[in-house]
């Protein structure tokens, strides 16, 4: 099993988003992630905390871990993430540096734009070197995932790992808005699509991918204000189609998923 070294300047951002995200996707009886600084900090910065959280990681309790020749010796590859030359250099380890921005004080969009730059380039490392986990599950009609059906933020992260092309950065989006707008949202995959709820509640709302569009479904679309602009054939709900090339009001969006979050859901 290989041994991937995660290094920037406090071992507090950069390093622990990739080292989270590297375990999290990796097929683990391949490779495996840890991360160090060369002068690190007491802990993650919170705007990481947060913004890691959002997509179901918690590093609110990681270390953080000073970056020594000794320390790296165990790595085969050694991503260094801001260090420069205070990177120690790692024999027979292959060094590959990526100038990712330092999120430490900045805002939240700014960071969850980091931790999704930082996710694929993690994405294409694992590619690269043949570590991904299992085949993909199958797509069905559209291109929609076929996730068995569970309850839990594991099976919807599958499912959206599962998405076709850019419908993946869509259902990231889409996820990571829900889960703060809704502080401890309930999810779930069923029917092939991930659900989103409140305990006590029930569902109110679900996504689902087709050929061309992702639609997102408010159970309760018809008392929203205002209403989302697709009717469906159920008296209460309404649709949100998302294209490749449609811009995302991100505002809106979160207001509907604040609003629906309030009402009665759907009890299945």
């Amino acid at each position: 099993m290989k041994t991937v070294l995660f290094a920037c300047v406090h071992n507090a951002g950069r390093s622990q988003m990739a080292a989270a995200w590297f375990n999290a996707l990796v097929d683990a009886s391949k490779a495996r992630a840890i991360s160090a600084g060369t002068h690190p900090g007491t802990h993650v910065h919170p705007e990481v905390v947060v913004a890691m959280q959002e997509v179901g990681i918690d590093l609110a309790h990681a270390s953080t871990t000073t970056l020594t020749p000794a320390f790296g010796q165990q790595a085969q590859v050694l991503i260094t993430m801001g260090c420069g030359d205070e990177c120690p250099f790692v024999p027979g380890a292959l060094r590959e540096d990526w100038p990712i921005e330092d999120p430490k004080g900045k805002p939240a969009e700014t960071v969850r734009r980091i931790r999704d730059e930082v996710r694929t380039r993690v994405e294409a490392l694992i590619a690269r070197e043949g570590w991904a986990l299992k085949l993909q599950p199958p797509l069905l009609a559209g291109g929609n995932p076929q996730i068995a059906k569970a309850d839990g933020n594991a099976p919807v992260q599958a499912y959206i790992a599962a998405m076709p092309g850019w419908k993946r950065n869509i259902g990231r989006r889409l996820d990571a808005i829900i889960v703060r707008t809704v502080p401890g949202v309930q999810k779930a995959v069923k029917w092939n699509s991930p659900f989103y709820g409140v305990e006590g509640k029930g569902w109110f709302l679900n996504f689902h991918c087709f050929t061309r569009y992702v639609k997102v479904a408010f159970f309760r679309g018809k008392s929203l204000r205002p209403a989302p602009p697709g009717e469906s054939r159920h008296k209460d709900v309404r649709y949100l189609d998302i294209h490749e090339d449609d811009e995302l009001d991100e505002t809106q969006l979160a207001a509907w998923v604040k609003q629906a979050s309030k009402l009665p859901g759907w009890k299945v």
